[in-house]
């Protein structure tokens, strides 16, 4: 097992997608575009925090129908699920909760604040559609928020040309089925993507508790997504995005109205709708953006059939982002954002924050070879006052003489995280009793550093090592523990310490030749409380070996073996204990009979490995799945 992790380390996945081509070299890679870390569009070469990359071609790849699924195979990514598709998933960069990265899709943040913790519920994203993804790993997203520990940007198909259109379908397993239509175009002036999505699974047990009815939990998702936009001069464009998520899901383990016996035969509805509007005015030396959106969240939970309510959330949100470019010393980007969360349950209680921010960041460069930033973010949180986090990072670049590229950089953030609206009100509900309903939440505080380096060959290969270590000062949790006589949990608690996680991470890629190349990663993570106690759900040890040939021009053979070791868990109240260590490997095999189709047979679980990412959980075994994929052009 050892040397399997050392190969994960030393061997190779990276930042970026490698070409399959010979004159692939280290320059063409650093040339690479990425937004997410500068919130402009910035090469590699200048990039001084940790970021990851997937392109719509690494996805279709990778192959599974939900975009959480496809980011494991991502360095420092680890997911928590409970029991499926669509079913309740976490996903922790760096060790850290979900709740703390914030997550766009096409400029939209997403969070749905009638959650326990306003976080986005990713495991309602299909990864059908989706152009590009960029994961900014670490606490360094402060002009996103405060509350940033990681930003994950993706961007949906654009209208790029005159007409194209895609369409997708695929079964499988458990009764899968998955379709996708997309219709886009481009002219002088406008352009438009319209993309539809319908995936559908009558699922497995979700519960290993559920040993009565044994029933099959079942998911289904229909998603669509618009983004268009008008050049209404050479310098001024206004766009729109709308997108809209509806889902039923099937569980196990809620509770009977009135007489609150336990049941087996429960469901959830979730609806999500968000829009955004925009306008875009790109001046010579200054650019400057103004956004609104709004998403409006509506959850359904029934028992047998029978509505024990409707909770909904509303979140609003304006933001102005200015960038003034010195073209000798760098930029200056600035800007502000409001935003107002509402949340109300079936029980009518309605709750509700406003909080105004302000950033500022110079973003500055030396001889093209040393690249920088410094900047602080001040809030104004109507619940928990005034804060100011920081921001700086560096990175120097030696072009060695045979054409290699050697990258040092280190990167600095401070954040805050007001508790949610679900937190401090939970806390002065009738339903919290001693000692949560004695304790007033105060905010969480975090920084964070890391340092690392990335070397480019100039063949192609590249290697990148960071080490990281993140702080959280005050974490809020959910009390463990059941008291009479209700036996039910107390509320939510706050830990008087610092909570901690550290570790390295390691990714690498390395092309054998045009036909096959080979990706890994490896990350090693400690995550602790205040007391020294392993966190749960935090996996010490996660490897990804990886690999794509293509012996012959239209077939493409891909895999990907994950490895994680070493993970706690919990009962309700109860000591925690160690998961079982799994090995997970998915395949793909594609076979393109011309530029515009192409059919594939995927295998998820080959090796059928019997495990849980969350205790009393149940996971997939060995699936097949088959598909095609046709692009009008």
């Amino acid at each position: 097992m050892n040397k399997l992790l050392l190969c994960g380390a030393l061997g190779a996945h990276g930042l970026l997608p490698l070409a399959a081509h010979a004159d692939f070299n280290a320059n063409d890679r650093l040339d690479t575009v990425v937004v997410v870390a500068n919130r402009q569009p910035v090469p590699l070469r200048e990039v001084t925090a940790s970021v990851s990359v997937m392109t719509e071609k690494d996805i279709e790849e990778r192959g599974q129908a939900s975009l959480i699924d496809v980011l494991r195979s991502l360095p420092s990514v680890s997911v928590s699920n409970t029991g499926g598709a669509g079913k309740l998933s976490s996903l922790s960069i760096r060790g850290e909760d979900g709740y703390r990265t914030r997550v766009l899709i096409d400029g939209i943040e997403t969070l749905d604040p009638q959650g326990a913790q306003a976080t986005t519920q990713l495991q309602h994203f299909l990864s059908s559609g989706i152009e590009r993804v960029e994961l900014l790993r670490g606490p360094q997203g402060m002009m996103y928020g405060a509350d940033a520990g990681g930003v994950l940007n993706i961007v949906t198909v654009h209208g790029r040309e005159p007409f194209a259109a895609d369409v997708a379908a695929e079964v499988g397993r458990y009764g899968t089925h998955n379709l996708y239509g997309n219709i886009r175009g481009k002219n002088d002036r406008l352009d438009y993507s319209l993309s539809l999505a319908g995936y559908a699974t009558e699922g497995f047990n979700t519960s290993a508790f559920d040993t009565t009815l044994r029933d099959n939990d079942g998911y289904r998702n229909n998603t669509v997504h618009f983004n268009g936009g008008v050049q209404v001069t050479d310098a001024l464009r206004v766009e729109a995005t709308v997108r809209d998520i509806l889902s039923h899901n099937d569980y196990d383990g809620c509770y009977k109205p009135v007489t609150n016996d336990p049941t087996d035969r429960c469901r959830s509805d979730y609806d999500q709708l968000s829009y955004r509007l925009g306008a875009l005015l790109d001046g010579q030396n200054l650019q400057q953006s103004l956004y609104v959106q709004r998403s409006d969240i509506k959850k359904r939970d029934l028992v047998m059939g029978i509505s024990t309510g409707d909770t909904n959330g509303h979140e609003e949100k304006a933001q102005y982002q200015g960038i003034w470019k010195i073209e000798a010393a760098g930029d200056v980007v600035y800007g502000t954002d409001f935003e107002k969360q509402r949340y109300s349950t079936p029980y009518d209680e309605r709750e509700s924050r406003n909080q105004l921010g302000y950033y500022l960041e110079w973003q500055g460069h030396l001889d093209n070879r040393f690249f920088y930033t410094a900047g602080a973010r001040h809030d104004r949180n109507d619940d928990f006052g005034e804060h100011t986090s920081y921001r700086a990072s560096a990175a120097y670049l030696f072009d060695l003489s045979n054409g290699d590229v050697l990258k040092l950089k280190s990167s600095y953030g401070t954040g805050f995280r007001a508790p949610s609206l679900y937190e401090a009100a939970y806390n002065s509900s009738p339903a919290a009793f001693e000692p949560a309903s004695k304790v007033r939440l105060k905010e969480e505080t975090s920084r964070g550093i890391d340092a690392g380096f990335e070397y480019h060959w100039q063949q192609g290969a590249n290697l990148e090592v960071v080490y990281f270590d993140q702080k959280i000062d005050d974490l809020i949790y959910f009390d463990p523990v059941a008291r009479p006589p209700s036996y039910w949990s107390s509320g939510y608690l706050q830990d008087a310490g610092t909570s901690r996680s550290h570790g390295v991470e390691a990714s690498g890629e390395y092309p054998i030749n045009d036909q096959l190349r080979l990706s890994a990663n490896y990350t090693y993570n400690d995550a602790h409380d205040p007391a020294g106690e392993r966190r749960v759900r935090r996996p010490r040890h996660i490897a990804n070996l990886g690999g794509i040939f293509s012996p012959i021009a239209p077939l493409t053979i891909s895999a990907n073996l994950r490895l994680v070791r070493d993970v706690l868990d919990a009962e309700f109240g109860m000591p925690s204990m160690h998961l079982d260590n799994y090995n997970l490997l998915d395949a793909n095999i594609s076979w393109a009979f011309n530029p515009s189709l192409e059919v594939y047979v995927r295998g998820e679980n080959l090796l059928n490995d019997d495990y849980q990412e969350a205790l009393g959980y149940n996971t997939a075994g060995r699936a097949f799945y088959t598909g095609l994929r046709y692009h009008f052009r």
